[in-house]
């Protein structure tokens, strides 16, 4: 997993690098590469950067695991009621904090869906109950993640998801962890 590339173009995470600051200098080098798309949605888009860039770099370190990073339904397979394996590995795919992927899917689970902010928080709680991850750790991985996805699937930000991530961005929730 380690050598994969973590979005097409991009370098796979080092493996003696801590995950958050891996996430963070790709962070920067997605907005870098972005900047005009995303500065015409975000006018605070420096200080959101920093902020996001900052608390990814200082969250504790977690004990590294696999992170899919993109657990949707369709990729993972069940048989008789229980996972059996998971598909699609190489959309965010690397070594990191599982708590990442735990943000990430519950956002993801129903991203578009008319209930879909029913739908994090009822997952959100499950995996604090579960895994005890912190709101604001969720909350941090989101940012980064909303950042570095942005312009995947359109470099002009003209997508569905562009606008699901400048959306995230502009949480009210995610804005009071990150301070700005």
């Amino acid at each position: 997993m380690a050598i994969l590339p973590i979005l097409q173009g991009e370098a796979a995470f080092g493996a003696g690098t801590p995950f958050g600051s891996s996430l963070a200098a790709l962070v920067e080098s997605r907005v870098a590469k972005n900047e005009a798309s995303l500065g015409a949605r975000l006018a605070d888009l420096d200080d959101l950067v920093s902020a996001v860039t900052g608390h990814v770099a200082h969250l504790a370190p977690a004990s590294p695991a696999l992170v899919h990073g993109d657990l949707v339904p369709g990729n993972v397979l069940v048989h008789n009621e229980r996972p059996t394996a998971l598909l699609d590995f190489g959309f965010m795919s690397t070594i990191g904090d599982p708590a990442f992927d735990a943000a990430i899917a519950a956002s993801i689970y129903d991203m578009y869906g008319p209930a879909a902010a029913q739908s994090e928080a009822r997952l959100d709680e499950a995996i604090r109950y579960q895994f005890g991850y912190e709101r604001a750790r969720l909350a941090i991985y989101r940012a980064a993640y909303a950042f570095i996805t942005a312009n995947c699937f359109s470099p002009s930000g003209s997508d569905g998801h562009f606008k699901w991530c400048v959306h995230m961005l502009r949480r009210p929730e995610v804005r009071e962890v990150l301070g700005v």
